[in-house]
């Protein structure tokens, strides 16, 4: 399946309008589930995973998993605070990419949520909103760099427009 998809480092459209993309009841999960299914078309991910900020626990929750096509949600799994590779990402404020899965640093339930026995690469990416990290989506990979041109910012755009939804979202208590 890979050898149809696009080779990495060509350019490609990743317009998500999220006005008309969406309808406006959409749940934050149902959005993450349609920005990583259409992620999967040009790019090889595996895994994902979305998680919002719990500010009262000052922790990350893990509300919705993609696996190979498959979508859960209505998850409100606490993440342990140390060691996590999510936390230190968040303190970063950078996009994250590593192509040895293998050495994966971060506690055995980020890793079971991000990576799978064939993952070779991941990234994971937090969603900032007003200069907050409010958020983060992880994806993994059976193939090598998958998601080195991630670190170039070709999300940001995306990624800072789910932000501000998933911040309006929890205003509007419609998580």
């Amino acid at each position: 399946m890979a050898s149809q998809r696009n080779y990495l480092s060509e350019k490609r459209d990743l317009s998500f309008n999220f006005e008309s993309d969406i309808p406006d009841d959409a749940n934050i999960s149902d959005i993450f589930c349609e920005l990583t299914r259409r992620l999967e078309i040009k790019f090889d991910i595996n895994k994902g995973v979305l998680v919002i900020r719990n500010k009262s626990e000052n922790s990350f929750l893990a509300i919705s998993t993609w696996n190979n096509g498959e979508f859960l949600d209505g998850l409100a799994i606490s993440l342990p605070t140390e060691p996590s590779l999510f936390e230190q990402v968040a303190a970063d404020g950078q996009v994250y990419s590593d192509s040895y899965a293998g050495m994966f640093s971060g506690n055995f339930f980020e890793k079971k949520l991000l990576l799978d026995n064939n993952s070779r690469s991941y990234m994971l990416h937090p969603l900032k909103h007003e200069g907050e990290i409010i958020g983060m989506i992880g994806y993994s990979s059976e193939e090598d760099l998958a998601f080195s041109v991630f670190e170039e910012g070709i999300l940001v755009d995306i990624t800072s427009k789910f932000a501000k939804i998933i911040n309006d979202k929890k205003f509007d208590h419609r998580l």
